[in-house]
């Protein structure tokens, strides 16, 4: 059986829960009799949920890190204060100087390097696909056959002192086998989400997709939950692909954004939910 819990995201599902949000991601697994971490938030406030929700962060068996950008890694050096077994795993290049662009103004978005340096023998970076537990798939090679999103405009990396439009190499998707179907995570889908998708098919071409779990990065500037980086109509066609890909279920969060949620439910219906700080999911 597979568990998720949200552990922390933009928003919480019961407002008397004590539970804080942010604009963060981070999810807590319990599978195969392991308990896993993806993303840890953007901040210590993941730490506090966690507390909150009885989730014990000193018998994480297991890490893993979307991308390299602060608001999925921003309670990880306190998870490995914590815990001094877990190992953490990331694609390679995650470790990069990234950046957001705001006018003029070019914010660091990264994870800072001492936590790189002071962790090194406990972080792992990974270039190929990579099973770390039974059904359990970390999967690099995503092809763009499709559009990746354009949000990804205002994101940067920087490389020899010069600044780039960051291509999301840092971006890996898991997988998780359930009796169900596979239940893809995707972390925030800056290399899109059907891409993503495609590459869990590609490599278990026989096996149904029961879920579809992550932020699809369609809010246009962060903080506005009701901007978007794409059209109303262009949001209503990646809801309609969706639907005609035959994906059991859909959970969205993060920085899909509120109105961009809106227009996808009103295409998917029941198909598609949001997942707040404290919500639990089984399959």
């Amino acid at each position: 059986m597979l568990k998720i819990t949200t552990v922390i995201e933009n928003t919480v599902a019961s407002p008397s829960s004590g539970l804080n949000c942010e604009p963060g991601l981070s999810f807590y697994l319990e599978y195969q009799g392991k308990k896993v971490l993806f993303d840890t938030g953007a901040s210590e406030k993941m730490v506090e949920n966690a507390r909150t929700l009885q989730i014990p962060l000193e018998e994480i068996d297991l890490c893993v890190i979307s991308h390299g950008h602060f608001d999925h890694t921003g309670g990880l050096e306190r998870v490995l204060d914590l815990n001094q077994k877990v190992r953490v795993i990331l694609k390679e290049g995650a470790d990069g100087a990234y950046f957001f662009k705001l006018g003029f103004l070019k914010k660091d978005i990264g994870v800072p390097s001492s936590l790189f340096e002071r962790y090194r023998d406990r972080i792992q970076f990974i270039r190929n696909d990579l099973e770390p537990l039974p059904g359990f798939a970390l999967i690099t090679k995503i092809k763009r056959t499709r559009p990746l999103v354009k949000g990804n405009a205002k994101l940067l990396k920087k490389i020899e002192g010069k600044y780039v439009r960051d291509d999301f190499a840092h971006e890996l998707v898991a997988s998780l086998k359930t009796p169900k179907g596979m239940v893809v995570i995707t972390g925030c889908s800056h290399n899109g989400v059907l891409n993503m998708v495609d590459a869990v098919k590609e490599k278990y071409p026989d096996e149904p997709i029961a879920a579809v779990i992550g932020g699809f990065h369609l809010m246009g500037i962060p903080l506005l939950k009701n901007s978007m980086s794409i059209s109303p109509a262009e949001v209503e066609r990646l809801a309609q692909e969706m639907v005609d890909y035959r994906i059991g279920k859909t959970y969205t969060m993060h920085c899909t954004g509120a109105k961009a949620y809106g227009i996808m439910k009103k295409v998917m219906g029941d198909r598609l939910e949001y997942l707040a700080s404290g919500d639990q999911i089984a399959f």
